[in-house]
């Protein structure tokens, strides 16, 4: 995955801006609803810079679509019970620090959004970014070694065959220690998406009134 970097940048700005015209919101308004940057969203609407997870999140809920919707997957009805993805089907994108592989994008209103993540991120510091969002995480080592830190908890080292389970609210990072990257599976419970959607279709009907 780490060759791919960027890959999904425009396809994935393009989304956001046609998300964001279809609800005739301006930049500076999906901005507040989001929580993201103007400069930022500006940015990656034109293919300039990559999204971390997080910030997809925050505008995906903002926009009222679902986090795949981003990558312009076609989706089947919430009725569908399942999902196979095969290497064809997959969505890239990368950020400094993990690369990322979406899995199951064509099950609309899907509560979990399940992610394989190699961790290129080497280092923490001060320019080592966190991670947090709404909801709860199921993190599970699929290979190398890795240190998972968190605000909260002094750092774990985990390796292959080791798991954990969090609130993905509290602020977290991961840093590779293995020769190779590590490898991650990652599932997201998405805690806000409902709460937000309501909230910004109730938005949206109070600017447009």
């Amino acid at each position: 995955m780490s060759g791919e970097k960027l890959a999904n940048v425009p396809e994935v700005g393009s989304q956001i801006r046609n998300a964001r015209q279809q609800r005739a919101l301006t930049i500076q308004q999906l901005s507040v609803l989001s929580g993201v940057s103007s400069s930022a969203i500006s940015k990656i609407e034109n293919g300039k810079a990559s999204a971390s997870f997080d910030t997809l999140i925050s505008l995906s809920h903002a926009l009222a679509i679902s986090f795949e919707a981003l990558f312009g997957k076609p989706q089947a009805p919430s009725t569908a019970l399942r999902a196979i993805t095969r290497e064809a089907d997959l969505a890239r994108f990368s950020t400094d620090q993990y690369d990322y592989e979406v899995h199951a994008q064509e099950l609309a209103n899907k509560k979990m959004i399940p992610l394989v993540m190699e961790i290129t991120n080497r280092v923490f510091d001060s320019g080592t970014k966190w991670s947090a969002h709404p909801g709860e995480e199921f993190i599970y080592i699929v290979s190398g070694e890795l240190n998972f830190h968190t605000e909260m908890y002094t750092p774990t080292r985990l390796k292959a065959g080791e798991s954990v389970y969090i609130d993905s609210g509290m602020p977290h990072a991961f840093v590779s220690i293995s020769d190779d990257n590590a490898k991650i599976v990652s599932v997201c419970l998405d805690g806000a998406a409902k709460s937000t959607e309501a909230f910004v279709i109730a938005r949206t009907k109070t600017t447009s009134a």
